[in-house]
Formats: C-alpha cells, sequence, structure tokens
C-alpha cells in the first residue's frame, strides 16, 4: 500500500513536472517566434533602404555632372553610351533613361544592349511626367533624394531619379527645362536572393497578397501607393526548440529526471547559438560596411532610444568638404580610405557612452546623452581637429582635412529630439559656408544668416542674366623707380539693382559658397580680355578663387578665350591665395603647371595672411609674390614689421621671384619699400581703382594723378 503511494505520487511529480517543462518549451517557443519575426521585418526593411541609398548615391553621381548634361543637351549620342549607358551592365543598375521635358522624348540603355541607344522609352511618360513634377519642386541639389517602385512588364524595378545638372553651381536655365536622369535596378530572384541569405530568410520573394502565414514589407511606388510586397517566412526558433525537446520528452518517466538536464542544456544551448546568430544579422543591418560604425538605421534607433529615456542630449553633424572632388580626381577607391581614415581618427578620440555612425556618403553623426552633453561634444569636435590636422595623406594623394561641423543641445521637455536634429543640420551647413574648422553651435541668428544669403543669391542669378549689374575696374601697379604703371589688377564690382553696392567682401564669399563664383569668374575673365583685346600692350592681374582652380574645364576655357580675342598670355598673370595650395596641393599644381605651360604668369597674393609656407614657394612655380596690406601698414611705425618686409624682399630675389607690395597709403611707406629694393606697389598711394577709361592716364600721368576719377 505504502508503495503503491510512493510510487503514485512519483508518478503525479513526474508528471507535473512534464507538463511545466512542456509549457515552459511552448512558451519560450513562441517567445522566440515572436522576437524572430520583429527582428527580420527590421532586418529586410533596413536591407532594402541600403538597396534604395545605394541606387540613389550613384544617381546623384551621374546626375551632378557638367559634361553629362552639357553632351545631352548636344545629343552626342556616343559620348552618352560611352560615358552613361555603359554603366548599365546590372552591377549597380540595368537600365538607365535620360528623359527630355521638352518634348518628352527618351534615350535608352539597358544591360541587354550597353553599346547601343533606344529611343523607345522604357518606364512609360506618366510616371516620369509625376516624378519630373517632384524633382522641379524641390531645390536641385543633393538633398533630392527621389526612389520608387514600377513594373515594367511584370518585372519590379528599383528606381531612382534626378535631374541632370552641372556640378558645383547653379543651372543657367530653368530647373523645369533640365533633363531627367532615371537610373533602375531590377528586383529580381538574384537580388532577392542576395538580400535574403545575408538575414537568414531564404524564402524573400514578392507577392501582391501576402499569405497570413508569412512576414511583408509594402514597397510604393511613385504616388507612394504600395505596388507589391516583398513577402517571406520569418524565422521559427521556436520549432526549433520544440525539435530538441520532443525526443528526449518522449523517452518516458522513468528517466526523465536524468534526461531533463540534457533537455535544459541542448535548449540553452540552441537558444544562444540562435540568438547569436541572430544578432550577427541584426548587427550587419545596423553597420556601414566600410566604417564599422553604426549606419543610418543604427543612428535613428539610438534616436528612439533616447526618446524613452528623456534627458539633456547634444547632436553633433560633419559633413567632409569637397568629397566629391576627392573622389572625382583621384577616385572611389581613395575616397573610401580618406572616409575610413575619418572615422577611425573620430573613434579614437570618441570616448564612451556615445554614438558615432556614418549616416550618409559623406556625413557623420554623434549623439550625445547627459547633463554634460553639450561639453562632451565641444570636446570631442576640437580633439577631432587636433587628430585630422590640416591635411591628410591617402596613399601617394595629399589633401585638405576639411570638415563641416555643426551641434545643437537641449533638453528633450523643452524639444524634440528631430528638432534638435533640424537645428544640428542648419548649423553645420552653416559651418561649411563659413569654411570653419571648429563646430558652431545652432543660434537662432542662424535664420537670419541665411535669409540673408538666399537674398544676395536670388540676386545674383538675375545679375548673372543680367550682366550690366556687374563691371570691372583696375588699380594700376606701379614700378618703384619709375613710379609708371607696369599692369594693373581687375577688381570686380556689383551694383545691383535690388540691393544697390554690394561689396565683395560680402557677395564673393557667398558666391563661392553656393556655386556661382565659376559663372562669375567665367564673365570676369571675358571681360578683361574684351578689354585687353582693346587695350593694345596693357598688362592685367586677374584673381582666381581657389573653387574656380578645381574645375577641370577652366584652363581649356582660358586658352580658347585668349585665341578667340587674340590677346598674348604674356600679358595675363594669374593671382591666387595661399589657402588653395594646402586644400588641393596635388590639384592646384597640375592646373597652375599647366597654365605656366601656356605662357601666363602666377602670382600668390596676399603672402602671410593664409598659411605661410615658404616650402610652396619652393614647390610651386610662381613668378610674383604680393605681400598683403596688414605688413605694409606698420612701416615706418614698427621695427619689427620693417624687419619682416626686409626678409620677404630678400626671400624674393633669392628665388628669382617679383615682389609687390600692396595697400601702399602714404609716402613714408613708398620710400621704405624703394629702399628695401622692392619691385612695384600697388595702393591709394599712387591710385585708387580706376575705369578702364581712364587706365590709359594711368600708363602716362605721373603717379598721384589719378585719383579724381577713382572709383572704391
Amino acid at each position: 500500500m505504502l508503495a503503491r503511494i510512493i510510487v503514485l505520487m512519483m508518478a503525479g511529480v513526474v508528471v507535473m513536472t512534464l507538463v511545466m517543462v512542456m509549457a515552459t518549451v511552448l512558451w519560450t517557443a513562441e517567445k522566440n517566434n515572436e522576437s524572430a519575426a520583429s527582428d527580420s521585418s527590421l532586418m529586410i526593411g533596413g536591407g532594402y533602404e541600403a538597396l534604395e541609398e545605394a541606387l540613389i548615391a550613384i544617381n546623384w553621381d551621374y546626375s551632378s555632372w557638367t559634361a553629362a548634361l552639357d553632351n545631352t543637351n548636344e545629343r552626342n549620342i556616343d559620348w552618352l553610351t560611352e560615358n552613361m549607358g555603359a554603366g548599365a551592365n546590372g552591377d549597380s543598375f540595368g537600365l538607365i533613361q535620360i528623359t527630355l521635358p521638352e518634348d518628352w522624348s527618351s534615350l535608352v540603355w539597358t544591360k541587354e544592349s550597353l553599346e547601343t541607344v533606344s529611343y523607345d522609352a522604357v518606364i512609360p511618360e506618366n510616371i516620369v511626367r509625376e516624378v519630373h513634377s517632384i524633382l522641379v519642386s524641390k531645390p536641385v541639389g543633393k538633398s533630392v533624394n527621389l526612389a520608387f517602385a514600377v513594373n515594367l512588364d511584370g518585372r519590379i524595378y528599383l528606381v531612382a531619379a534626378h535631374l541632370l545638372q552641372p556640378w558645383g553651381e547653379a543651372p543657367s536655365v530653368p530647373i523645369n527645362t533640365l533633363p531627367i536622369n532615371l537610373m533602375a535596378r531590377e528586383l529580381s530572384d538574384e537580388v532577392l536572393s542576395g538580400l535574403g541569405s545575408s538575414f537568414l530568410v531564404d524564402d524573400l520573394s514578392i507577392v501582391t497578397d501576402v499569405p497570413d502565414s508569412m512576414a511583408s514589407l509594402p514597397i510604393q511606388d511613385i504616388s507612394g501607393d504600395t505596388l507589391i510586397y516583398l513577402a517571406w517566412t520569418p524565422p521559427r526558433p521556436g520549432a526549433e526548440l520544440m525539435r530538441i525537446a520532443a525526443v528526449p520528452l518522449s523517452i518516458g518517466v522513468l528517466v526523465f529526471l536524468a534526461l531533463s538536464g540534457i533537455v535544459t542544456v541542448l535548449a540553452r544551448n540552441s537558444a544562444n547559438e540562435l540568438v547569436r546568430r541572430e544578432d550577427e544579422a541584426l548587427k550587419i543591418a545596423r553597420t556601414d560596411t566600410l566604417t564599422g560604425l553604426p549606419n543610418r538605421l543604427g543612428y535613428n534607433e539610438h534616436i528612439s532610444k533616447l526618446r524613452l529615456l528623456g534627458g539633456s542630449v547634444a547632436i553633433l553633424f560633419i559633413d567632409v568638404n569637397r568629397f566629391k572632388d576627392v573622389n572625382d580626381n583621384y577616385g572611389h577607391a581613395v575616397g573610401d580610405k580618406y572616409i575610413e581614415l575619418i572615422a577611425s581618427k573620430a573613434m579614437a578620440v570618441v570616448g564612451d557612452n556615445v554614438l558615432f555612425a556614418r549616416i550618409g556618403g559623406d556625413e557623420f553623426a554623434g549623439i550625445f546623452a547627459g547633463a554634460d552633453a553639450k561639453e562632451r561634444c565641444v570636446a570631442f569636435s576640437r580633439e577631432l581637429t587636433h587628430e585630422l590636422g590640416d591635411s591628410v595623406r591617402v596613399g601617394d594623394h595629399v589633401f585638405s582635412a576639411s570638415l563641416a561641423k555643426g551641434y545643437a543641445a537641449g533638453d528633450q521637455k523643452d524639444m524634440k529630439l528631430r528638432e534638435l536634429a533640424h537645428r544640428a543640420d542648419a548649423a553645420m551647413y552653416e559651418a561649411k559656408n563659413r569654411g570653419m574648422k571648429e563646430a558652431l553651435e545652432y543660434t537662432p541668428e542662424l535664420e537670419k544668416d541665411a535669409k540673408w544669403e538666399a537674398e544676395i543669391v536670388r540676386c545674383l542669378n538675375i545679375a548673372l542674366e543680367d550682366a550690366d549689374e556687374f563691371d570691372v575696374v583696375y588699380q594700376p601697379i606701379f614700378d618703384v623707380n619709375t613710379r609708371k604703371m607696369k599692369s594693373a589688377e581687375a577688381l570686380l564690382r556689383w551694383h545691383s539693382k535690388i540691393l544697390g553696392h554690394v561689396s565683395p567682401e560680402k557677395f564673393v564669399p557667398i558666391a563661392e559658397r553656393q556655386g556661382k563664383i565659376e559663372a562669375i569668374g567665367r564673365w570676369v575673365i571675358a571681360k578683361v580680355l574684351l578689354d585687353m583685346s582693346e587695350y593694345e600692350g596693357l598688362h592685367v592681374n586677374i584673381n582666381l578663387s581657389p573653387y574656380q582652380l578645381r574645375s577641370k574645364n577652366l584652363v581649356n576655357e582660358i586658352v580658347e578665350l585668349v585665341e578667340e580675342l587674340e590677346v598674348s598670355p604674356e600679358r595675363i598673370t594669374f593671382e591666387i591665395t595661399e589657402g588653395v595650395l594646402i586644400e588641393e596641393p596635388d590639384f592646384a599644381a597640375f592646373t597652375l603647371d599647366t597654365l605656366r605651360d601656356h605662357g601666363f604668369s602666377i602670382a600668390i597674393d596676399d603672402f602671410g595672411t593664409g598659411y605661410s609656407s615658404i616650402g610652396y614657394l619652393r614647390q610651386f612655380a610662381f613668378d610674383k609674390l604680393k605681400i598683403d596690406k596688414s605688413f605694409v601698414d606698420d612701416l615706418g611705425l614698427d621695427e619689427k614689421s620693417e624687419s619682416l618686409m626686409t626678409a620677404l624682399a630678400y626671400l624674393s630675389r633669392s628665388l628669382g621671384l617679383e615682389i609687390v607690395a600692396e595697400g601702399v597709403e602714404t609716402e613714408s611707406q613708398f620710400n621704405i619699400l624703394k629702399e628695401l629694393g622692392y619691385d612695384q606697389i600697388q595702393g591709394y598711394f599712387l591710385s585708387r581703382p580706376v575705369p578702364l577709361s581712364d587706365l590709359q592716364d594711368a600708363a602716362n600721368a605721373p603717379a598721384n594723378t589719378l585719383q579724381a576719377n577713382a572709383v572704391g
């Protein structure tokens, strides 16, 4: 009797234990299934977003290409086929269609016919028209990120679209007349298989109706409507747990107590392995493959977590200045190494409790949380600037390590993180506009500065259409010993019909930042050469902006003009400032050498105000050295100033350079410079800038008599 009771009690214990174990396994399995389904949706969504971003980046790179726009307008099919159509080889995209809004005709290349253009549009006109209306409603530039899906004869394509536009300057025609560049990549079985396998999904497919058993991601067309779904069977790690648990649980009650431990260990190991694999896939989805930093998905998730935690936050945005120039001049491989270098330098100084992410091709973001978030943000920015230095070396190439950085800080109880990020972005763009090395903090005044700059840009666009607003005056440069004019420096003046007279100090920096300086520079060069063609024997100095020097077409444009107007290159000296030498030394050296090979002279302007390296004078082939006015001002008042000017005169003679002193305003300054052996002088003491009509007087009349008709 007692034995029976003991057996029944043991059986009851075993049964209860089995039930509890089974219930625990079932509950654990279901929770694993739910978590895996959620994670797979996040990963597939992130992977599709990465496909979109990659196609958008390639499309923007092809679209922001002056040569592509020019050859499209000229219908140069051979050039377009070789440079545009050849890219549609299926690796990154398999279809490129350029549509001209003037008559909605199209040029089409596909991976099946790379070397042959088709004039039959593949992407229908009604869709292209809708794309066009969206693109022309936004500012022309990189900020227009348009991607959508389209059904072409039963095959689904991912499409990115952008207006073809000149690089680095505003279009010279209304933006609604610019060609539309559409690039498409088919969401083929191969693409879907690659996307799915990256995240442990082996049946990713396109459907229009989603079965209840499958997870899905809606894919939208150009109108924002759902075109198709990406569907897949979500991982069910719970089934794996049940499979492992079923065998030992069925062995029987007599061995249950011994095997229950084995079941637990096996289940735990299996669960751990599944978790590890899922974590690895999640990490891939949230990580930038080039730098190993969190990507935009990781950044967005971190922002979401901070919203729940609340408290003080500082957000720092960083943009790599002139990154497209690095890619264009040295190749994408060098550009990638440059991005990797910046990332490694940043991670070396970023500190703890900070998320530092790469959120775009040349954009980074840092998120700092806590009461001292702002202070840590500022400290990190300074350390990164110090760590990078003024220039970096990537392989055999050296170029400026120039980053634009802006940040905003605040408490989440006062503003949303989205607004904080918007402010940081605005500060970063203003820092980029100002050419600042340190991070700029957002202030309300930035909005006012942005409005003023927008008004200047608007008026510059009007001026470029009506060149009568611009004028060129000339400030004579005199021989010190004879006081006779040797040459003249061309100076731009702008009298806006809306703003009145605008100082070059105010509008030139804005024109450089907003991509207008190349167009203005071309006008100045053309105007000066036309004046020179009418004034035989006149030698002129023309200033070149660093932005003009980066243009690959600069030398060809200048040579064509001098040949057309029959002006000898020996009569022209181009003045450049020191900054361009350190920002782009390789490209600057090539451009300057090419200009000298054509017979032009080169002068370094405002020497001593920038980076001031004697090594640059040896490295680059200059003809003249122009000493900045700030050194001349103290002559006769400060012995150190005279000693410095003496040393500069000796330096120029030892290097075989002519030396010119700028900003000479008194007779005392003139006499000292003459005694020190300076070759030429320029300044109000002898002549202010004068119109071309009065320049002949400067060549014949004694100096100091040219003030009556001078202009500021």
